[in-house]
């Protein structure tokens, strides 16, 4: 539980010019408190779970200042996959009241795919794919769920594409859109939440 005065005045005495934060937490701190001491001077990156337009609205008002920047990347990608770098004034690229997943990062590719891992063509829903340098090499114990995931790259050979299970659609401009899960996989403060492993270990008791 945040306590949203003690966290104003961490900022206020550290005079924070950076912050980093999860949707979730930041909203909850200014559900408590309103105030623009609980942002950062220069620059609030979200991260961690899907950020909505509302909660962009509410920055915007407070630290018009701010610069805002939205980051998308799964543990797999072992760094930041793709940066939306927020305008000052609302975009028409923030649809659906979601804040969109912007556009890949340095050596990171990004490609909306279809069931076969073919590009889905611009604004048809697809699943993510990423692929680079940065991915991971495999699950921890998990043979499995590290050959339905990690596959062979569908445009490069000998590399590697990780399936996200996320859904996107591109924009014309290259915008990633986000678009919700194709499993059952749910975000609960930043951290991955799987249905199905609660309910076997319900199962087992």
């Amino acid at each position: 539980v945040f306590d949203a005065d003690a966290f104003a005045q961490t900022m206020r005495d550290g005079d924070v010019g950076i912050l980093k934060i999860v949707p979730r937490h930041l909203r909850g701190l200014l559900q408590a408190q309103r105030s623009a001491d609980l942002l950062p001077s220069d620059a609030l990156i979200l991260g961690g779970e899907a950020c909505d337009v509302a909660l962009l609205e509410e920055i915007r008002q407070l630290r018009p200042q701010c610069r805002i920047l939205n980051h998308y990347g799964p543990t797999e990608c072992t760094i930041t996959a793709t940066i939306y770098d927020v305008p000052a004034q609302p975009d028409p690229a923030e649809v659906n009241g979601v804040v969109p997943l912007g556009h890949p990062q340095g050596p990171v590719e990004a490609y909306v795919l279809d069931e076969n891992l073919e590009p889905q063509p611009i604004g048809v829903p697809g699943e993510l794919g990423l692929g680079g340098p940065t991915l991971s090499p495999r699950y921890l114990r998990r043979d499995n769920l590290t050959r339905e995931r990690f596959v062979t790259h569908p445009f490069r050979a000998g590399e590697r594409l990780y399936r996200t299970g996320d859904r996107a659609r591109i924009h014309a401009d290259g915008t990633l859109e986000f678009l919700g899960r194709s499993d059952r996989q749910i975000k609960v403060g930043g951290y991955r939440v799987e249905p199905g492993e609660i309910e076997a270990w319900f199962g087992r008791l």
